[in-house]
């Protein structure tokens, strides 16, 4: 992706006049489509628990019809969409491909039709604005069908997001995707009624898959914002309050150093599964500060194929719960196998082998803000750390350079050693407090796929802890399928302990472990959350794991003090 800097914020008066004065008029289209697809938010979601696909593992159901339309074998498209409907006949993506089918062979009124029924199963319009590759290139061909969108045809459109990511102290990072290239400004203000202060514009380009990212700095620290987001000079109303002018809001940062409480959710395994988006709002409803995504965050395994990779992406980002939560609640991710390459893929120590390994970067990264990409160009991976206040983020890549068997008979490594040295030295810049090290996969247990088959590195990593006198580490991880509670036993050292939770929509379940596997707690029920608030006012810092199900309700709660994680240390609390 090309990030395009919008690093001056300019006063209230360089607003557009377009933008500013004709908000009622400009919204009109807007509010049209967000009353379109939000009075539908849930029905394709609540239509697949009557549907035989609700046992089913939903993630590559449709894969059959993206690749028919990849080759523009539209008859086989329609077949497979059909074959889906016969059975399914609320399913939303089996509508969407039936109905861009139906428009590549001309068959105008029929595809006409199949989209109303697409709109009313409560597939959002947007789809249907920008899709990947040309799939939708025929069907806005068919006239009065922007309209029937209710997007305009003669300028262009917000797709995707906002999205936040990177909160820094002064600072935030908004992700726009938009269905052709465009201009796009961002306006803020500490008050929810009008903007202040209107960003440069920064462009969508086809390059970047038609996303750009505004970048707002020059903000004061620990503050509550608002903003507005402007596409061509028009207000953009947000999806699922069209009376509200602004888009989302966001607290900045507190000066790094300074004592903080930060309240923060995380979570892996989010494959759609229809009956289970609502965990977005869920979410939601957390008054959190930032959101962890820890890899398997889209389920793609499919690493050569750009198009249906860009499709996950889409699907995802267009869910309104999940959109609706990205515009105030700031994201920061990594991937793992599911999102990466396939099923316990490791990329191997060289940069560009093997050849799709660079390509699934730019996707990832055209499809997420975060602070950072691994070593960018020259070094791609998706590591990179954060503070907030005194306490410091460490997201780690335990995919694009993992080598379980080097050819030199070195030891296995799951990082890679350029990721590991900048591991350590960015732990040893460190004056955080606490200092959560973030792992696609789980630290303690598991298969050879977790840090259990790179035990040796582990063990090299936890010593370096201790001889560098690294305290206050915390451990995060996913890919299980459950909510844990896990401790690593030190003698002679503070215990490590780690919260993993990877199971935020998934269908499938892995059992619950007990504690000869290292767990104080496991869950499964239910999808699932870790809600860690972390709070270093005190003189002896708390860090509070409450695991969370998709139904808002609390199973457990553990706490510890930073004491804790020091080379002396005391009991916890758990209930």
């Amino acid at each position: 992706m090309i990030e395009i800097h919008s690093q001056l914020l300019v006063d209230a008066d360089m607003i557009p006049d377009t933008g500013r004065a004709t908000h009622c008029l400009l919204a009109l289209p807007y509010v049209l489509f967000v009353c379109l697809f939000i009075s539908n938010v849930t029905a394709q979601d609540e239509s697949a628990t009557n549907s035989p696909l609700w046992n089913k593992d939903y993630r590559h159901v449709h894969k059959s019809q993206v690749v028919a339309m990849n080759q523009h074998q539209y008859e086989t498209a329609l077949s497979d969409a059909r074959t889906i409907l016969s059975e399914n006949p609320q399913d939303g993506e089996s509508l969407y491909f039936a109905t861009l089918a139906l428009a590549h062979l001309d068959r105008k009124d029929e595809a006409i039709a199949m989209l109303q029924q697409a709109l009313a199963a409560g597939v959002p319009a947007v789809r249907f604005a920008r899709s990947p590759a040309d799939w939708n290139a025929a069907l806005l061909r068919i006239p009065d069908i922007h309209q029937r969108l209710s997007i305009s045809a003669s300028r262009a459109n917000l797709v995707h997001g906002p999205m936040l990511g990177n909160v820094t102290s002064g600072g935030v990072d908004v992700w726009v995707r938009t269905d052709r290239p465009a201009k796009v400004q961002i306006a803020v203000s500490q008050s929810p009624n009008s903007p202040d202060r209107l960003s440069n514009s920064v462009s969508t380009t086809e390059e970047a898959d038609m996303t750009a990212v505004v970048h707002l700095t020059g903000l004061a620290s620990d503050s509550r914002y608002y903003y507005w987001t402007f596409v061509d000079g028009q207000l953009v109303r947000p999806n699922s309050t069209p009376s509200q002018t602004y888009s989302g809001t966001f607290r900045t940062a507190p000066i790094t150093g300074q004592a903080t409480k930060l309240t923060f959710v995380f979570g892996g395994g989010a494959a759609y599964i229809p009956r289970n988006t609502y965990a977005w709002k869920t979410i939601q409803g957390q008054d959190a500060d930032m959101m962890l995504l820890l890899g398997d965050n889209v389920y793609i395994d499919d690493p050569s194929n750009l198009p249906y990779q860009r499709y996950l992406y889409y699907r995802r980002q267009s869910q309104p719960y999940f959109r609706d939560m990205a515009t105030s609640l700031p994201i920061a991710s990594i991937w793992d196998d599911h999102d990466f390459g396939d099923n316990d893929c490791e990329g191997g120590p060289e940069i560009d082998s093997p050849a799709w390994k660079r390509p699934v970067w730019q996707v990832f990264r055209q499809n997420w803000v975060n602070p950072g990409y691994g070593g960018g160009d020259s070094q791609p991976g998706c590591w990179y750390s954060f503070p907030c206040g005194d306490i410091e983020f460490f997201m780690l890549d335990g995919r694009y350079y993992r080598t379980a068997s080097p050819s030199d008979g070195s030891m296995p490594t799951m990082l890679g050693p350029v990721q590991k040295a900048w591991l350590k030295q960015v732990l040893i810049q460190s004056a955080a407090k606490i200092k959560v090290l973030c792992s696609p996969v789980p630290w303690i247990g598991g298969n050879a796929d977790k840090w259990e088959g790179f035990a040796e590195e582990r063990t090299e990593l936890f010593r370096w802890l201790d001889q560098s006198r690294i305290e206050g580490v915390l451990l995060l991880s996913a890919d299980r399928h459950r909510s844990d509670l896990l401790v690593t036993r030190r003698p002679g050292s503070y215990d490590l302990y780690e919260f993993m939770s990877s199971k935020l929509t998934n269908h499938h379940t892995h059992a619950e472990i007990n504690q000869d596997q290292g767990a104080l707690f496991s869950y499964n029920d239910k999808c699932s959350f870790g809600l860690v608030t972390v709070d270093t006012r005190a003189d002896d810092p708390v860090i509070q794991y409450e695991i969370k199900t998709i139904d808002n309700e609390s199973v457990f709660t553990f706490s510890l003090s930073a004491s804790q994680l020091q080379f002396s240390h005391g009991p916890t609390n758990q209930r």
